[in-house]
């Protein structure tokens, strides 16, 4: 691609992870509206790829991009000049898409993709291969959430400590407080001995009202305000943010519930500070402070 207008590095690894959530999106296609079909498009940008004289395909596929941040709030599709340099020329584009064609489903999994990192220094590697464990007191902050604090409840996740898939683990665990709290919240508010008689609409939507934010869009909630993720370099930011996304799309796809739009993922990444604060419960030690070394150290 640096033949082709690529201007660094940045530019190469934002084209590689849109063509990777957008292929992962073509196997999950959650996003549906009568108006708009993920599957039907990508297919038609395919196979015009195929095509004895392929011309256009580049714009077609920016515009596709493009129509993904507008229409979806998919902030990693966010119209970028360096990018649509790169892809709209059909001398890159088309080898790349009918090469992605070519390799298998199985390439495709958040397991192979999370595994193609597994390169580069040792300790990096180890944050690709590293399974998260149960933590005690993060656990037990869990435990402790309620339909008055669970709006507010946030867990943090040390990708420099503790890898990449503590990610998944510590969403998941958000994710099983929400369900929680929403049979606590359903079965409380809809009583029949508190409500007695069937239910009008105007009522019902009443008692709704009371719902705490996140039992409504629990994956929403999760990455705008239940999980913040601290990244120590360019690199983790772009795996950890990469992550994000494939496993939302998993758990809207896997629960079949409504997809309205991607929430902001940014917001979910933190750069990570010198120090943190390993005080609050819901923060495992840091590997200095348990005498472990860490991941870095020799």
């Amino acid at each position: 691609m640096r033949d082709h207008g690529a201007d660094s590095d940045d530019t190469v690894d934002l084209v590689m992870d849109r063509l990777l959530v957008l292929r992962y999106l073509f196997d999950h296609d959650i996003m549906k509206r009568s108006d708009w079909r993920l599957s039907s498009r990508f297919a038609q940008i395919v196979q015009e790829a195929y095509g004895p004289q392929p011309s256009g395909i580049g714009k077609s596929l920016t515009t596709l991009f493009h129509d993904i941040w507008f229409d979806w709030k998919a902030d990693l599709f966010q119209p970028d000049p360096r990018v649509d340099l790169v892809l709209e020329n059909d001398e890159v584009t088309v080898p790349m898409l009918r090469e992605f064609t070519l390799l298998s489903k199985t390439k495709f999994t958040i397991a192979s993709i999370l595994e193609s990192f597994n390169y580069g220094e040792a300790a990096e590697k180890a944050r690709v291969r590293l399974v998260p464990e149960p933590e005690e007191e993060r656990d037990l902050y869990l435990a402790k959430q309620t339909l008055e604090t669970v709006d507010r409840a946030s867990v943090n996740v040390d990708v420099l400590e503790e890898g990449y898939r503590a990610i998944f683990f510590w969403f998941d665990k958000m994710v099983v407080l929400y369900e929680r709290l929403g049979i606590q919240f359903d079965t409380e508010t809809y009583n029949p001995a508190a409500v007695p008689g069937d239910l009008d609409l105007f009522t019902w939507s009443e008692l709704d009202a009371n719902r705490p934010s996140a039992l409504s869009d629990k994956f929403q909630h999760v990455v705008e305000s239940g999980l913040t993720v601290y990244y120590g370099s360019p690199r983790q930011r772009r795996t950890a943010r990469l992550m994000l996304y494939l496993h939302l799309i998993s758990a809207y796809d896997e629960s079949k519930l409504r997809f309205s739009q991607f929430p902001s993922i940014e917001t979910a990444l933190v750069e990570r500070p010198a120090q943190l604060d390993n005080e609050q419960p819901w923060f495992q030690k840091s590997a200095s402070e348990s005498g472990s070394g860490g991941l870095d150290a020799g």
